[in-house]
C-alpha cells in the first residue's frame, strides 16, 4: 500500500482458518512447532472433552488475561462450534496478536471429523 507524507498506515489483517483435519495433520507433523491450543469454552465444557495440552482461557476472561499469552505465537483459538473461538481471535488481531487461527466447526466439528470418541454437548 503506498503512503504520503503524514498519512496513516493501516493494517488489514485476514483471520486464519483450520479445518479440524488440518489441525490434527499440524499436531501429528513432529517436524512443526507445536501451535498455542487457545480453549476459551467455559470450564464444564472442557471437562466434557478437549484436546491435549489446550491453554484454557474461557471468553469472558480474555480481556483481563490476554498479557498471559505470547501475542506471536501461533494460536489455534477453539471452542464448541466456533463462533466464540472466532469473536475471541478477532479480539485478540484488534490488540496486537499477529499469528490467530480459529478452528472451523469448533469441537463439535473435532469430534465429527477426526475424534469419534470425543464426547459431544
Amino acid at each position: 500500500m503506498a503512503e504520503s507524507a503524514g498519512s496513516i498506515r493501516t493494517e488489514i489483517r485476514v483471520m486464519q482458518h483450520l479445518s479440524p483435519q488440518q489441525l490434527a495433520q499440524w499436531l501429528a507433523d513432529d517436524s512443526r512447532a507445536r501451535p498455542v491450543l487457545l480453549d476459551v469454552r467455559e470450564g464444564w465444557e472442557v471437562g466434557i472433552c478437549s484436546l491435549a495440552g489446550i491453554t484454557h482461557m474461557p471468553m469472558g476472561e480474555i480481556p483481563s488475561r490476554q498479557l498471559e499469552l505470547d501475542p506471536d505465537a501461533p494460536t489455534v483459538v477453539i471452542c464448541h462450534h466456533g463462533m466464540r473461538s472466532y469473536q475471541v481471535a478477532g479480539f485478540l488481531e484488534r490488540n496486537g496478536f499477529s499469528q490467530l487461527i480459529n478452528l472451523d466447526g469448533g469441537m463439535a466439528a473435532w469430534a465429527d471429523d477426526v475424534d469419534p470418541a470425543c464426547a459431544r454437548y
